[in-house]
This record gives C-alpha cells, sequence and structure tokens, in this order.
C-alpha cells in the first residue's frame, strides 16, 4: 500500500545498525556523514519520510525477521524499511562493483588502476550483482511513495537504481 510520503530517501547503509545483546536489540548510529545528514532531514519530515537501506549485518537481518525494526518510527520520528539482501549478491554489488569498479572511477582515480577493460568476472558482478540490486531497491522506493514525493538515492552504490525507477515512473521527482 502507498502511503502519503514526501520524501523517500534510499542509500545502501541506513540510519541505524542493530547489535544483539542478551536477546534484545540495541540500535548505533550508522557509520560515515551520510547517516547523520540525512537523519537530521528525515526528523525534520518526520512522518512524510522514509528511509530504505540495506540490512548489512546479520543482527540487522535477524531484526528484521523479529519485528525489531518495527520500532524505529518511534525512536527515529521516521520510518526505515531494511532489504535483505543475499550475501552472495551483496558481495558482487557492493564489493565487486561498488568498491573495486566504481569508488575509483568516482573519485578520478580509474588511471590509477590501469585497467583498460572489464573481463567476465566483472560483468557477471555487474549483471548479477549491481543491476540485481538497484532494479531492487528502486521497485521498493516505488512501492512507498505518492506521486509528489521526491525520491532521493545516495551515491554511486545506487547509480542505475535512478533510472530503474524512471523507466517505470517517468513523472517522478528524482534526486541522486
Amino acid at each position: 500500500m502507498k502511503e502519503d510520503l514526501s520524501v523517500v530517501l534510499v542509500s545502501n547503509r541506513g540510519p541505524v545498525s542493530f547489535v544483539q545483546s542478551d536477546g534484545n536489540f540495541q540500535t548505533q548510529r550508522g557509520a560515515g556523514g551520510l547517516s547523520g545528514a540525512l537523519d537530521w532531514a528525515a526528523r525534520q519530515l518526520g512522518e512524510h519520510s522514509i528511509w530504505i537501506a540495506s540490512a548489512i549485518s546479520s543482527d540487522d537481518k535477524e531484526a528484521m525477521e523479529t519485528g525489531a525494526t518495527e520500532d524505529l518510527p518511534e525512536e527515529l520520528g521516521y520510518r526505515v524499511r531494511l532489504l535483505d539482501i543475499d550475501a552472495g549478491v551483496y558481495d558482487q554489488y557492493y564489493d565487486a562493483v561498488s568498491n573495486r569498479m566504481l569508488w575509483f572511477a568516482n573519485h578520478c582515480l580509474w588511471d590509477e588502476l590501469h585497467i583498460e577493460s572489464f573481463g567476465q568476472r566483472e560483468l557477471d558482478a555487474w549483471n548479477n550483482g549491481y543491476e540485481p540490486v538497484n532494479k531492487r531497491f528502486a521497485k521498493v522506493a516505488s512501492e512507498c511513495f505518492e506521486q509528489d514525493a521526491l525520491v532521493l538515492f545516495q551515491d554511486y552504490h545506487l547509480a542505475t537504481a535512478p533510472g530503474h525507477l524512471r523507466k517505470a515512473h517517468p513523472g517522478q521527482a528524482i534526486l541522486h
């Protein structure tokens, strides 16, 4: 069911991560500057925002399974939707493509690698990891907004997700 949202934030890493202790889940603020900046914006928007991110750790995934993520709107002031991505697919998406290829390209260090072309391994990682994950993020984002919402995709991890969303929703306001 679509909800009345103003902003859909989409990133690989979310605003919090879960840590299990004595059978209970505690949240820790997400690492890096992205979390602090977007968390502030999401809190200002409150119920008019949702943050979609990967469930990265096993504790994140278990928190999803046990329903611990349902307490996040009360704790944070906005909704969070975590995606459970298969570990092998995530490795291709995050490590093989995002970190080993796109990080260098986006930081103008491509020439330092002295790579003139990619092999089958990189192509497989793109086709079986990076693209499917980006498509999934775009699909989930499309389930979380009304037409007047702004969808913000963050960082090179999700470089192709806006295009997938644009195909399905040509008039949607999208930032990347």
